[in-house]
């Protein structure tokens, strides 16, 4: 949940680089944009990997999508949106279990089962 420093002098925060790939799951808008701009004093490019799993049953900052992940995206892609940061979509389905036995394992979102993660 850390993101490159221009103004750091040690530690991978500092590294030279031709531009971030960052990953700032359930960060919420406030923090997420200070974060990203931070990124963005780099010089480099950067984009941005947003989880993008509705049915994920923890998401990351939230209880759920609906219990808050959602609007975490939505202000995510708003705020990449208004600093012209493309994204990349991290999506997947969870394991399904039946009697606790995982029946389906781990799908990545194009393969998932349930329309709503495929989509």
């Amino acid at each position: 949940m850390e993101v490159p420093d221009v103004r750091a002098t040690s530690a991978w925060v500092a590294l030279p680089a031709d531009g971030w790939i960052i990953d700032l799951y359930g960060q919420p808008r406030e923090a997420f944009e200070k974060k990203l701009v931070r990124t963005l004093e780099t010089g480099k490019p950067v984009i941005h990997t947003v989880w993008s799993s509705p049915d994920w049953p923890d998401y990351c900052g939230a209880k759920s999508w609906d219990e808050g992940g959602r609007s975490i995206f939505d202000d995510q892609l708003e705020v990449c949106r208004s600093y012209n940061v493309p994204v990349a979509h991290f999506c997947t389905q969870n394991e399904i279990r039946r009697d606790g036995k995982v029946i389906e394992q781990i799908r990545w979102g194009w393969h998932a089962v349930n329309p709503l993660v495929r989509d």
